[in-house]
């Protein structure tokens, strides 16, 4: 990694790669009238490609070819007073870690991978399962834990579309609905607390 660098252009030679590839498979099995399969070349299944994007990074970098199909909404997470980790409330693969002075004694993968202490967590659970009607609820509890939120600028889904032969009097949000498999239009939480900090999130962005 190089700081203030940019590197360009490597996924979208990855990308013609990819389609001169597919465009090259379907001449040949034209041409023997089906594919190494025993399928006409009619069955063949239509390829477009889904990629997400952090909006921090990489909103509006991405060739013309690329559509947006949708935008996710910022997810929270949380800086540590004591230590100044950012932890993650939303994601696969976080270790929880209580609040610590040292993070040389952390695992690389563990600091970029860190999520809310399980004290924490417990109590957003048991609280937030309740009858609670006050949103700033969750928020004040991590607040008590010296733990303040900040949010990224929410992930872009685009989609590109590589051979369209059947499906091109489809328009490519129709493509986007149908395409498999299908994504998650939100973000969601096992945990009680966390997933209210969410539809706080949603109910922001719908009423901005």
């Amino acid at each position: 990694t190089k700081l203030d660098t940019t590197v360009v252009g490597g996924l979208g030679k990855l990308v013609s790669a990819f389609v001169k590839g597919v465009t090259c498979n379907k001449q040949q099995n034209g041409k023997r009238g089906a594919n190494p399969n025993g399928n006409s070349e009619e069955d063949q299944v239509e390829i477009d490609l889904i990629t997400s994007i952090d909006r921090d990074f990489g909103s509006n970098t991405w060739p013309d070819a690329w559509q947006q199909m949708e935008v996710m909404n910022p997810v929270p997470m949380f800086v540590g007073d004591v230590d100044g980790l950012r932890r993650h409330a939303v994601g696969a693969g976080l270790t929880p870690l209580e609040q610590t002075g040292d993070k040389t004694l952390m695992s690389t993968s563990m600091v970029l991978r860190a999520g809310l202490p399980d004290s924490l967590l417990c109590q957003l659970e048991q609280e937030s399962s309740q009858e609670v009607t006050d949103k700033d609820r969750p928020w004040q509890m991590a607040a008590k834990h010296g733990l303040y939120p900040v949010f990224d600028t929410g992930v872009e889904r685009l989609m590109l579309v590589v051979d369209n032969e059947k499906t091109k009097h489809l328009s490519l949000p129709e493509l986007w609905k149908n395409s498999v498999p299908t994504y998650v239009k939100k973000h969601y939480s096992s945990n009680t607390g966390i997933d209210n900090m969410l539809s706080c999130i949603r109910h922001a962005r719908d009423t901005d």
